[in-house]
């Protein structure tokens, strides 16, 4: 198996890959708030086991995260808003540079990610075609995240510049009109961080969507029974789904 780091830009790339003669898909994995590339390796190796299934790899640093950290960004809810903002940015950055490798399929792109890596994705969906995507204990509705923190205490008061920062940005409603692809949603019946309700009703409507358009994209919603926390039975879900998508026909 290949390992490599490389640099797009300031954006620092962990690469799984294993040498073939075929063009093959491009999964790129986002990490959660405060963590980054190399500790979600690690702890599930996540890099290595979609790579010894088939696929090009990509994990990388979110905006001041891991090897871009440049300060404390700790229960700053500020920053949060800020930094999804421009992940979705880095990430449409990180897919157009590896798409274009030689040994990438790239009508083959699948994204998965966790937490504040799953947001991202929600919102690059809402704007960006994929082929398939797999947000994990993640939010589609940003108004629904920022009621939920709210009601909880969590935050006490969203600020002007929050406002700002996230007006126009909620991608659940764009995500029922633009999107067409392959969705495994994957949540926690008691996460207290991510609210799943909303994933949920996404689901069920662009079920009827899939179906009253006789669309055969793969589209299913997971409620396990945990709280805010990513496994490797949720990342085996996501490689046995992504696996299962390869097969279908006519796509």
């Amino acid at each position: 198996m290949n390992i490599k780091k490389n640099f797009i830009e300031d954006i620092s790339c962990s690469i799984f890959y294993k040498n073939t003669t075929k063009k093959i898909p491009l999964v790129v994995v986002l990490h959660g708030y405060n963590g980054s590339k190399n500790n979600l390796e690690k702890r599930l190796n996540i890099g290595k086991k979609f790579a010894n299934n088939g696929y090009y790899t990509v994990l990388y640093d979110a905006p001041n995260h891991g090897e871009r950290n440049k300060y404390n960004i700790d229960n700053n809810h500020d920053m949060f808003f800020y930094l999804l903002k421009k992940n979705v940015v880095d990430l449409e950055k990180v897919i157009n540079y590896f798409k274009k490798l030689e040994n990438i399929d790239e009508n083959k792109i699948f994204l998965t990610g966790i937490s504040f890596g799953a947001m991202t994705i929600f919102k690059y969906i809402s704007k960006y075609t994929v082929f398939a995507s797999a947000p994990i204990v993640g939010c589609s509705n940003i108004d629904e995240f920022i009621l939920h923190y709210n009601k909880n205490n969590i935050i006490k008061k969203i600020d002007k510049i929050t406002t700002e920062i996230i007006e126009n940005f909620n991608p659940f409603d764009n995500i029922i009109k633009n999107y067409n692809n392959h969705l495994i949603m994957i949540n926690g019946k008691y996460d207290k961080i991510m609210p799943y309700h909303s994933n949920e009703k996404l689901y069920k409507t662009l079920k009827k969507k899939y179906n009253h358009n006789n669309n055969n994209s793969l589209l299913e919603f997971y409620l396990l029974d945990y709280g805010h926390f990513q496994n490797e039975e949720m990342f085996d879900i996501v490689i046995k789904k992504f696996n299962q998508i390869l097969k279908i026909k006519n796509q």
